[in-house]
């Protein structure tokens, strides 16, 4: 069962105690009856619990996902807070036992405190059942907005070592006849223009006489060395230029 299945079964758990929930509250009046019915909807409760922890182990490897992870957390405190109304009113229905003139005494004295608890499960269930419905509302709205929205293409930067079609480039430009025997390599500082350099010099070009190649490196010709002048880095481009 996936995570939506998961949550669509808790849904219709939630909804079935709400009907269970009522019956009970019907039944509140009748302290014979009142312990069935509790029993009822504590077997629900039960059956919601195991239905999380099922799913709690069939989606270990995806629980640190946030918002797999607040549903698994807002499931739990709606499981706590059910477990300890239902203990609360089992106390009630243990202290109204009595018969004819003694409960009616106890009940004029304390009230109806087994419909209090009631209602308090009553509202936890409506609770989390609208929070649900809250969030899917919310998930299809910006589904729906998105699917409106333009895609923005993203391109993966390469890491490493250059692709060979590079390297082969550049040899074709040293090993052209009339072309300069200097290739002067330039651009953001991280993309691989050294690792460029050094592929190629560890395979140089046939026409280097007995395979001499040189390489200068150094950060003395970058931007971020001229503090971003752009005057200062054309000056020592054209110096590096020059005495290459």
């Amino acid at each position: 069962m996936d995570v939506v299945g998961v949550v669509a079964s808790a849904t219709q758990l939630v909804s079935a105690m709400l009907s269970a929930v009522g019956a009970l509250e019907q039944a509140a009046s009748d302290f014979a009856d009142a312990p069935r019915r509790l029993q009822v909807l504590e077997d629900f409760v039960s059956d919601l619990e195991q239905l999380m922890q099922q799913a709690k182990q069939k989606n270990a490897s995806k629980i640190h996902a946030p918002q797999l992870e607040r549903q698994f957390q807002s499931l739990s405190r709606l499981i706590d807070q059910l477990h300890g109304n239902i203990k609360k009113a089992r106390r009630v229905l243990k202290k109204g036992r009595g018969k004819g003139l003694a409960r009616v005494v106890w009940s004029s004295m304390v009230g109806d405190p087994l419909m209090k608890y009631v209602q308090q499960i009553r509202d936890d269930l409506n609770w989390w059942l609208e929070l649900q419905k809250l969030t899917e509302s919310v998930g299809n709205a910006i589904a729906s907005t998105a699917n409106g929205a333009p895609s923005l293409l993203r391109v993966k930067s390469e890491h490493g070592y250059p692709v060979s079609k590079k390297c082969d480039y550049v040899r074709k430009l040293l090993e052209k006849d009339g072309s300069h025997r200097v290739v002067l390599i330039v651009g953001l500082s991280g993309i691989g223009k050294s690792c460029l350099a050094r592929q190629i010099a560890s395979v140089p070009p046939g026409n280097f006489m007995d395979g001499a190649i040189e390489l200068s490196f150094g950060r003395w010709c970058s931007r971020a060395a001229c503090n971003g002048s752009r005057n200062e880095y054309h000056k020592r481009l054209v110096r590096k230029c020059v005495h290459s």
